[in-house]
């Protein structure tokens, strides 16, 4: 009886805030056992109340009459759980290109740099990856910096005509130039050469 009424007032609390927000056991733990929390959850799941995203991690989701559950987007998604879980993360490929506007192609495998474990996370038909890396490649500082070296990486060094030298230049002039210039000595050389001459000319 005590996991229900604690079922019950969780709910409550997550009912009062808006929908679309991702929760973990960890939100509750200065309030409730963890344990009965993370069971809380479950029972929620399976009444429909929420929608489990992955290994403790539930969405109280946002409903669309037409086309039902409201995911949050990837990067969100992927931001929260960094947050909960204390990780450090990077995105990579075609995740890259589009949170940084570079490009409109949503990926269906949407792939994080990360100090953590591997994981796949499925969210409705895409799938959020973590894939563990090394420390230098997580010793990039910038948020917009460090996913612009790896959206030079998908592009490649043929692609960067003038006209997306500009928009990552536009891009860089919103980071702190020398973040952005530590993050660029540790690009390889071609990104590297790139990036020193847009954020000087900025």
């Amino acid at each position: 009886m005590a996991d229900i009424s604690i079922e019950n007032r969780v709910f409550e609390d997550i009912e009062s805030n808006k929908s679309g927000k991702i929760y973990n056991s960890n939100d509750f733990s200065n309030i409730y056992p963890e344990e009965s929390v993370r069971k809380a959850f479950q029972r929620l799941e399976k009444q429909g109340k929420m929608v489990r995203l992955g290994r403790g991690l539930y969405l109280y989701p946002k409903h669309d009459p037409r086309i039902g559950i409201i995911y949050p987007s990837i990067a969100e998604i992927a931001t929260e759980i960094s947050r909960k879980e204390k990780l450090r993360i990077i995105p990579t490929g075609q995740q890259a290109l589009l949170q940084l506007g570079l490009s409109t192609q949503v990926p269906m495998k949407s792939i994080y740099l990360t100090d953590g474990g591997p994981r796949n996370i499925k969210i409705g038909n895409r799938t959020l990856v973590f894939k563990p890396t090394t420390p230098k490649m997580l010793a990039l500082k910038g948020k917009i910096s460090g996913p612009v070296i790896q959206a030079l990486k998908t592009l490649g060094k043929d692609a960067i005509d003038t006209d997306m030298q500009n928009k990552i230049a536009d891009l860089l002039s919103g980071e702190n130039p020398f973040i952005a210039e530590a993050d660029a000595m540790l690009a390889p050389a071609w990104i590297r050469a790139i990036m020193m001459k847009l954020i000087k000319n900025k």
